[in-house]
C-alpha cells in the first residue's frame, strides 16, 4: 500500500505550530507598537517641556492657558509657543483615546501624559496633584477634556481624573514642569 499525502494528525500538528508562532509574533508586535507610541509620547512631552522652558527664559512666565490646546502654537507673543516647536504645531498623542495636558498657575506649570507600559521615568514629577484647586480652569488638553486630578506616578498607578467623564488610568504618567 503506497500512501501519498499527510495524515490528519500531522496536519493538526503543523497547524498548531503555525498558530503558536503567529500568536507569539502578534504579542511581540503589539508590545513593540506600544513601546513605539510611548517613545513618541516621551519625545512629544520632552519637546513641549523644552518649548515652555525657552518661553519662560524669554518672557519670564509660562504661556497662559488658551481656550484650545492647539492655540498655544498659533500666533506669537507672551502667551504662545510659536517658534519654539520644530513642527510649528502642538503635539498630539498617537492614540486618539489618550491625550496630552498643559496646566498653569502663575509661574507653576505641568505638562504630561500617560504611557501604555510601565517605565521608570527619571527627572519627572511624581505624586498626586489636585488641579481642581487652584489649577482647575488652568488646564488644557489635546482632546478638550477638563482635568480634575493628575496622578503622576511611574508605575501602573498613574492616572488622569477627568471632570465628569471618568478617568484615564492604568499606566505610568510622565509629568514635567515646575511646581
Amino acid at each position: 500500500m503506497n500512501k501519498k499525502g499527510f495524515t490528519l494528525t500531522e496536519l493538526l500538528v503543523v497547524i498548531s505550530i503555525i498558530a503558536l508562532i503567529s500568536s507569539i509574533s502578534l504579542i511581540t508586535l503589539n508590545s513593540t507598537r506600544a513601546k513605539a507610541r510611548d517613545g513618541n509620547r516621551m519625545n512629544d512631552i520632552g519637546t513641549l517641556y523644552k518649548a515652555i522652558e525657552i518661553h519662560i527664559a524669554n518672557y519670564g512666565v509660562p504661556p497662559a492657558i488658551p481656550d484650545d490646546y492647539d492655540d498655544l502654537a498659533v500666533g506669537s507673543g507672551i502667551n504662545k509657543l510659536t517658534g519654539y516647536l520644530a513642527s510649528g504645531a502642538m503635539p498630539h498623542d498617537p492614540d486618539s483615546s489618550r491625550f496630552y495636558f498643559y496646566c498653569r498657575n502663575g509661574n507653576r506649570y505641568l505638562t504630561g501624559t500617560l504611557l501604555e507600559q510601565e517605565k521608570t521615568i527619571q527627572g519627572d514629577i511624581d505624586g498626586a496633584i489636585s488641579v481642581l484647586n487652584p489649577l482647575s480652569s488652568n488646564c488644557v488638553t489635546s482632546n478638550d477634556k477638563s482635568v480634575q486630578i493628575l496622578v503622576c506616578d511611574d508605575d501602573t498607578g498613574g492616572g488622569i481624573i477627568i471632570l465628569g467623564l471618568g478617568s484615564l488610568t492604568g499606566g505610568p504618567a510622565v509629568c514635567l514642569g515646575k511646581l
